[in-house]
């Protein structure tokens, strides 16, 4: 016969009739046309504290921050006109 590793036994219950808190979820979505957009639109990430992810193609760029706080999105949107950086808020929808 061979060797048999020793292997610990792990047992896992869950509950499927426990009810899921569904959290809202918003996205900003930005497009960045140029280098100088793109170097204001950093600076006001870096100060509003968000994490984002940034898409560059041959067009440009475009900006994703996916929060549950609508409110500092939002104000991120007008701060962001100062640049004439266009910027919408919407639901986050997960595609299926």
């Amino acid at each position: 016969m061979g060797y048999f590793y020793p292997v610990n036994e792990v047992l896992i219950q869950v509950d499927f009739n426990e009810k899921v808190a569904s959290r809202t979820i918003y996205k900003l979505s930005a497009s960045i046309a140029d280098p100088y957009q793109l170097f204001c639109l950093k600076e006001e990430l870096r100060q509003h504290q968000l994490k984002y992810y940034l898409k560059k193609d041959k067009n440009g760029a475009e900006l994703l921050i996916y929060s549950k706080e609508r409110d500092k999105l939002d104000s991120l949107v007008e701060v962001l006109k100062n640049y004439q950086i266009s910027a919408s808020v919407g639901l986050y929808k997960e595609d299926t």
